[in-house]
This record gives structure tokens, C-alpha cells and sequence, in this order.
């Protein structure tokens, strides 16, 4: 799958550094500690072959990050079904906010891919133009679609509430990092963090397996 990009939060909150990782989204998916993963994740990582091990993760993108799983929230978003792009499936991002007492919000569904959509058209009218031609009521069509993003996002303003995580990566194929929320605020404390291993590292791990006969209970990257 091509890189997605990442949501976006606002961490004006002390206790906490998200320095360096992207956010792939939020679940409320509850940890397993006899499995070591998410109890919306019915499959165990023990023997799999390459193609249960693809099937798995997709799963669980679907289930704790993708369109049809994750936390659910009073407002959807609106993508336009006619405006996509293989780095952003859904057609949208979302922009959290992490107050100072640790409290998630998400603020609002952005929608970069109309916005590049518009300005690809923009570009196609002024092709052939000299930059003196061009009629001024184009350079406002520019200038409103660099200010608007070519339309305005939808305004959430939702306080998550309950228990959560958060999904974090340091690349987009990298390992997924899940920082929890009890009662609505984050846990600082990077030790009661959970760590799941990539699919290119799952792979690796398989490979490796049926090479050395060895098992996959190898931990994953922190």
C-alpha cells in the first residue's frame, strides 16, 4: 500500500512527546496481555503464513484505524467520492488537539485532496498564458484555493471520552505504537505503551522462521 498520510495533532500537553511519530488513527480496541494484542483482532500471530499474515493486517487496519473501525464519532466526515488519491484512500485527515490536562479533541476533517484537485485545474487554465494576461478574477480563484485548502474543512470540536488509544508510527510502514487513554486522558507513562510489529516486520519474522525453525515471540522495535 502506498504511505498514507498521517493525521495531525496539537499536543499542548507537557506530560507528554509525540516527537517524531505520525498518527494513523484511534481505536478503542481493548489490550490483550495473554495475546499480546487487541481483543478486536481475532487471529494469533503464531504459525501464520504470509498470506493469513497480509489478511491479518488489513484486518486490523480496518479495525483499529481504517474507514470501518476505530472510535466512533458524532460527526462523519464528507469526502468527495470523486476526488481520490493512492496516498490518502479515504479522502481526508483529521486534526486532533491534546489539551494541557491530557484531553483529546478532534477539531476537524481536512480535505487536502480537493484542494490539489482545484489547483491542478487552476494551472491548466494558465498553461498557455503569460503571467501579465492572466485575468485577475483567476488569481482570486488562486489565492481563495491556497487560503481554503479548495474547501473549507468540517468543524468536530468532539471531546473523546472513555478509554482509547491513539495510533502512532514512526514511518508508515514502521511498527504501530498505541498510547492509551483512561477516562478520557492520555498515559504519559511510555512503559504502559503497546507495541505491534509491522507487516514488513512480521514478514521478516516468518521468513526467518521457516528458514532457522525459530518461533515469532521475538519482540518488536521500540
Amino acid at each position: 500500500m502506498t504511505a498514507q498520510m498521517s493525521d495531525e495533532i496539537d499536543n499542548q500537553c507537557d506530560e507528554v512527546n509525540f516527537d517524531g511519530l505520525s498518527l494513523h488513527g484511534v481505536t478503542r480496541g481493548e489490550w490483550d496481555p495473554n495475546d499480546g494484542q487487541f481483543s478486536v483482532l481475532s487471529t494469533t500471530l503464531s504459525d501464520m503464513s504470509l498470506e493469513e499474515l497480509h489478511n491479518y493486517r488489513m484486518n486490523e487496519w480496518k479495525q483499529l484505524g481504517g474507514p470501518d473501525g476505530g472510535y466512533k464519532f458524532s460527526i462523519s466526515p464528507t469526502p468527495s467520492e470523486d476526488v481520490i488519491s493512492s496516498d490518502l484512500w479515504r479522502g481526508y485527515t483529521c486534526q486532533y488537539r491534546l489539551s494541557p490536562e491530557g484531553e483529546l479533541y478532534l477539531e476537524k476533517y481536512v480535505y487536502p485532496l480537493e484542494g490539489r484537485s482545484l489547483l491542478l485545474e487552476f494551472f491548466g487554465k494558465i498553461e498557455y498564458m503569460k503571467e501579465e494576461d492572466i485575468p485577475e478574477e483567476l488569481w482570486l480563484e488562486y489565492d481563495e484555493i491556497v487560503d481554503t485548502g479548495g474547501r473549507p474543512p468540517d468543524i468536530v470540536n468532539e471531546k473523546l471520552t472513555g478509554n482509547f488509544w491513539l495510533i502512532f508510527r514512526k514511518s508508515f510502514e514502521g511498527s504501530n505504537i498505541y498510547v492509551p487513554f483512561i477516562n478520557g486522558k492520555v498515559v504519559p507513562d511510555r512503559n504502559e505503551w503497546k507495541y505491534i510489529p509491522s507487516l514488513y516486520d512480521l514478514t521478516r519474522l516468518i521468513l526467518r522462521k521457516k528458514r532457522q525453525g525459530d518461533t515469532l515471540n521475538t519482540p518488536p522495535n521500540q
